[in-house]
């Protein structure tokens, strides 16, 4: 079976799951396992092509054109080692998405889960379909079949008008951005009597030649497009909104996977399309500025979250600047220093599938909170680590991660920004100082995690979950024991990422020769890597030796605590006196962090959508019910109360009616027969 049967056999398999899906909706738990056997087999058929991509070279095919405009759109595929690294990431976090849901959608008792698992597949392959077309428009087709279907899934609870809200402006905004895109892939066929995406490189170096302004309007529209739908702030101000009004299983993949689609259209367009010049070097400043303000504004606001989810969605904007200053740099160094332009690049890309990791993680963390405490709210929780062991520990994992605390994955991607950022250019000082804020971000980032796990797991217990269940279904379990294994797999032993991830790059060009972007990362063998410059190793990271030297200094501790035997008496609260229960008493999570807080308090006010009001007499105007639809309705209730009349019992009226229309329709095939 060659690569183009297996493609489509896994593209087939997960259209098959969604109408199977409507077959089994009376039984809800084997509905769940149907949608997962379902994405899981056409995962395992989408990892086959990815790992022959990444083995033996791209891998391409082609099944027919479609004429468009009078051009011809060829229904192609080329998936490459970056298309691979997302068909990947796509594939496991879909099915471990699956796997979650088995168990976690049996708390919505009242909602119809036809309407969530339907458009599930249908979402994984509109995903998978986008990253590995080689042909724009049939890139814009997949890319609104895959935003449609993330529509349906972020407003499947709709009986909350709030969450029928975030679907409409997560929609709205996305189709408004998406215009921008449709008008650079139309101005591309015009110019090049081609889809293919190839023909955008020569696009590209003829503006660049011939209309300088031009070639960066065009690459404005692609940026604004993929950056919305990355989530970067200013644009992403959907993703609060939607990301927390889907069901958690879904809010895992939206963040962990969909908005790295964004960050795929970037890197499609701006290093593998863009031809290495001075306009790739000033909007490598620009994505690299707007990363900086996404990372500092989304994680200042996930520090005033009490809302869990919410306070994960703004760390996705915070973390997809991190992503998005890599990328900023590797296209600002590609002229003067390729080395550091592909650490940067490497580092993007690590923080990617890193990203991927812990963020999913915590998404399926905080559904198991609401699944247990029944809340969302930091204020209202605590203690939970008391009846979720299992959760509170791989919470503790994915705040980790997240943080960039050694020896977990987050760590090594953030080191490369930093190396690449503070070392790629010294004559630069602006990109020093954008290394400087993302290691003041990454502390934020663990303050704002030390707040999510002290207000949900630590402290006493809350009373009211007292006699509540204790643990999660086993499906949930599993999934987080998984990722949270991967989020410290990818931080002990990053070498064996690098020499794959380097493969999703194009080489660096300086003076028209490549550069051996194999001799950059060296693995240790301890597990850890090293960036090397002209043979030189100037930076080197061991997480596995960190995590030795974590284990022992945990052993010595836990050596002197056995070691003291002193006895201990659980007491209540002391509070001066008086007898005050312990929840009138605890510390909250609205509390940590308050100077802090109010020092940055412009970041934290609401930005809503204005409601526009009309004039009334446009209103009166443009109300078609009452020039069209009413006058339509009296006119046709008067003909029928007339004909009503004539329906007065006696059979022969009804027979002479039907002589009369007889003799009519006789007459009328008469006058038309005689016309002819």
């Amino acid at each position: 079976m060659n690569v183009s049967m297996i493609f489509a056999g896994a593209l087939g398999l997960l259209a098959a799951t969604s109408l199977l899906t409507l077959m089994t909706a009376d039984r809800r738990r084997l509905t769940g396992i149907v949608n997962f056997l379902g994405t899981g087999c056409a995962a395992a058929c989408m990892l086959v092509v990815a790992g022959k991509a990444l083995s033996a070279g791209p891998v391409e095919f082609a099944f027919g054109n479609v004429h468009v405009l009078g051009l011809s759109a060829q229904l192609a595929f080329r998936i490459d080692a970056l298309s691979a690294i997302f068909v990947v990431m796509i594939s496991l976090l879909s099915v471990a998405s699956a796997l979650y849901g088995i168990g976690y959608l049996d708390h919505y008792k009242l909602e119809d889960l036809r309407r969530y698992y339907v458009p599930f597949p249908l979402f994984m392959a509109g995903m998978l379909a986008v990253v590995t077309t080689a042909d724009w428009f049939w890139f814009l087709v997949f890319w609104e079949f895959m935003t449609l279907a993330s529509y349906f899934l972020v407003i499947f609870e709709n009986r909350d008008e709030e969450n029928l809200s975030a679907g409409f402006i997560y929609f709205l905004m996305t189709h408004v951005t998406s215009i921008g895109l449709m008008v650079g892939v139309i101005f591309l066929s015009s110019s090049t009597g081609s889809f293919a995406f190839d023909r955008l490189t020569e696009l590209f170096r003829a503006l660049a030649q011939s209309n300088p302004a031009g070639l960066h309007a065009l690459l404005l529209l692609f940026f604004v497009a993929f950056a919305t739908k990355a989530g970067m702030y200013p644009l992403g101000i959907w993703l609060p909104l939607a990301h927390p009004a889907a069901p958690a299983s879904v809010s895992a993949l939206l963040s962990g996977v969909m908005i790295k689609i964004g960050v795929y259209g970037l890197l499609r367009v701006f290093v593998w399309l863009l031809p290495v010049s001075l306009a790739m070097t000033a909007w490598g400043v620009v994505i690299a500025s707007f990363g900086v303000l996404s990372m500092l504004v989304g994680t200042l606001r996930a520090l005033g979250e009490h809302d869990c989810k919410r306070l994960l969605a703004q760390h996705s904007i915070g973390q997809m600047g991190y992503i998005l200053l890599g990328l900023g740099l590797g296209l600002a160094f590609m002229v003067r220093n390729p080395v550091f332009s592909a650490v940067a690049m490497v580092g993007c890309l690590y923080h990617v599938l890193n990203h991927a990791c812990f963020k999913s993680l915590l998404f399926f963390n905080s559904g198991s909170i609401l699944l247990r405490a029944g809340t969302r709210d930091l204020d209202r929780l605590g203690g939970l680590i008391k009846i979720m062991p299992v959760t509170a520990a791989c919470a503790v994992v994915g705040a980790l991660s997240i943080s960039g605390t050694p020896p977990f994955n987050g760590f090594v991607s953030k080191w490369l920004l930093y190396q690449s950022a503070i070392f790629g250019d010294t004559r630069a000082p602006l990109y020093v100082l954008y290394g400087v804020v993302a290691i003041f971000v990454g502390s934020v980032t663990l303050a704002s995690f030390i707040k999510y796990l002290g207000s949900a797991y630590l402290g006493t217990l809350p009373e009211r979950y007292a006699h509540a269940e204790r643990g999660c279904p086993k499906s949930m379990e599993i999934v987080e024991l998984l990722l949270s294994g991967a989020c410290l797999l990818l931080g002990v032993f990053p070498g064996l990422v690098l020499a794959v991830l380097l493969k999703a790059l194009p080489p660096p060009l300086l003076g028209g020769q490549a550069l051996p972007t194999s001799a950059i990362f060296t693995a240790l063998p301890w597990g850890g890597a090293a960036v090397s410059l002209q043979g030189v190793r100037v930076a080197s990271v061991g997480p596995l030796i960190l995590l030795a030297a974590l284990a022992l200094c945990t052993a010595i501790a836990y050596g002197i605590y056995r070691s003291v035997s002193v006895a201990s008496r659980p007491a209540e609260l002391w509070n001066c006196g008086e007898l005050v229960p312990n929840e009138e008493v605890r510390y909250r999570a609205s509390s940590f962090y308050k100077p802090f807080k109010d020092l940055f308090g412009f970041l934290y006010r609401e930005n809503r959508f204005p409601r526009l009001s009309p004039p009334r007499r446009l209103l009166e105007w443009l109300d078609l019910d009452r020039w069209v639809y009413f006058p339509i309705a009296r006119l046709s209730t008067r003909i029928s109360r007339g004909l009503s009349r004539l329906h007065n019992g006696v059979p022969q009226f009804y027979l002479l009616w039907q002589m009369v229309g007889l003799i009519l329709s006789i007459g009328l095939i008469v006058w038309i027969g005689g016309g002819q």
